[in-house]
């Protein structure tokens, strides 16, 4: 009994994705080599929550400047607490991190109103050998999109 609109269309025109996500690319961050996290931040507004029927979905290609272990490499959690958190290796060099990220989310009060956002984060990653930085974030914000009534 729930109404599932489409998110927002990109900031970026032109930057859609094979199965129509959008693209963002993130601002570069610097982390150092070895053992760190990924850390996946979902802003979400104020009266809005994570849809209880539907998991959240991250999931991270195998990537050589930050590498996930296979079996953590595609995440489905139901209303997640909290920021997502995995474990990475950090391996010197220079890359694009992507991450395919789906978000089920609702109005908060009667959760009657429900959105899709699916989305294709790219985070340019700089390893060093020596940094005291060992997480790379992945923000995401979500912002409701305008519904028309068309019951006239």
């Amino acid at each position: 009994d729930r109404l599932l609109a489409a998110s927002p269309l990109s900031a970026f025109p032109g930057t859609g994705g094979l199965m129509g996500e959008e693209v963002v690319l993130l601002p570069p961050q610097v982390v150092g080599a070895g053992e760190g996290k990924i850390v996946i931040n979902v802003i979400m507004p104020e009266g809005y929550k994570y849809n209880n029927s539907a998991p959240f979905t991250a999931i991270w290609p195998d990537n050589p400047v930050a590498q996930i272990a296979p079996d953590s490499r595609e995440v489905r959690i139901v209303h997640p607490e909290g920021p997502v958190e995995v474990s990475a290796t950090f391996v010197e060099g220079q890359g694009d991190v992507p991450l395919d990220l789906t978000i089920y989310w609702c109005e908060g009060v009667n959760e009657t109103l429900c959105f899709v956002d699916r989305a294709k984060l790219v985070l340019p990653l700089t390893v060093l050998p020596q940094n005291d930085a060992h997480i790379a974030t992945f923000d995401r914000e979500l912002v409701p999109p305008t519904v028309q009534n068309t019951l006239g």
